[in-house]
């Protein structure tokens, strides 16, 4: 299917509504999306309309990034504070050539859970096949809490420390740890309604991966000053200041996935596994 493609900047606020996920248009970032949110005035059809049944053609934007200048990344990490992965699924790899999806996301958003547990296996395939290198992208979206600042610093560090067994614990971060918390019956639990995982989890699911328990001690050590915490939140500064503003977000070869619902991302990967696909 054809690709729409938008360039101009003043579309995108009649499109952003539709998206589903975790709102911030602030540092502190306190709004949270819902899926009744996500509906807009212009979707609602005026009297004697006929709603359009939604569409599955993804609407792509391209989008400049900005890297964060005069900051030493972590081992593993790009220029943008993405974590790429080749075949092997291997922390800093990348599949040559192929189409590069990127997601931003944190694991105590409900969404990206979401989206990890629809999409989490299709993209791990696609990855080992040679067919896309996958990039993830943590995002402070709840900076706020407990949870997520300790889970995506104890990310960083294992992409850095241990980058065989990364993949892995990110995956099983996402569906072990923040799932039951996150979700119930498929959907999203209100934040006012969830509880957050408790902290020791995040180490706990070290051990699970294959992380001995010497190397679980040096990351518990290495955590406990919070080394990472200023990085993601410049990083996730810099994630709203390049105009993005849910997560989970998702670039494809550098093109914003507008709204990933509705058939849209599976269309986009369809094209990449057929060939098809094109910038």
């Amino acid at each position: 299917m054809r690709k729409t493609k938008i360039t101009a900047l003043a579309t995108i606020a009649g499109l952003s509504l539709s998206l589903t996920g975790c709102a911030d248009t602030t540092r502190a970032g306190l709004q949270e999306a819902s899926p009744a949110a996500s509906a807009t005035a212009a979707a609602t059809p005026a009297a004697g309309e006929t709603q359009t049944p939604a569409s599955t053609e993804p609407v792509l934007i391209p989008k400049e990034r900005t890297a964060l200048a005069g900051v030493e990344m972590p081992a593993n990490m790009d220029e943008y504070g993405g974590i790429s992965f080749g075949k092997d699924l291997v922390a800093g790899t990348k599949n040559e050539g192929k189409p590069v999806v990127t997601i931003y996301s944190d694991p105590w958003c409900p969404y990206c859970v979401l989206l990890l547990d629809k999409y989490g296996e299709r993209l791990t395939e696609m990855t080992k096949a040679e067919q896309i290198t996958l990039v993830v992208q943590p995002n402070l979206r709840f900076a706020e809490y407990q949870f997520s600042p300790v889970a995506e610093q104890a990310e960083l560090w294992m992409a850095a420390n241990q980058p065989d067994k990364y993949f892995d614990y990110h995956t099983r971060l996402y569906h072990d740890v923040s799932m039951p918390f996150a979700v119930r019956d498929g959907e999203p639990i209100p934040r006012d309604k969830r509880d957050e995982p408790a902290v020791s989890r995040v180490y706990e699911l070290a051990s699970t991966v294959g992380v001995s328990d010497t190397d679980i001690e040096k990351m518990k050590s290495d955590l406990a000053s919070n080394p990472y915490r200023s990085l993601l939140e410049q990083l996730r500064q810099r994630f709203l200041d390049d105009g993005f503003k849910y997560v989970p977000t998702i670039l494809v070869d550098g093109l914003h996935l507008e709204n990933y619902k509705d058939g849209k991302f599976d269309t986009v990967l369809d094209e990449i596994a057929a060939g098809t696909w094109k910038k």
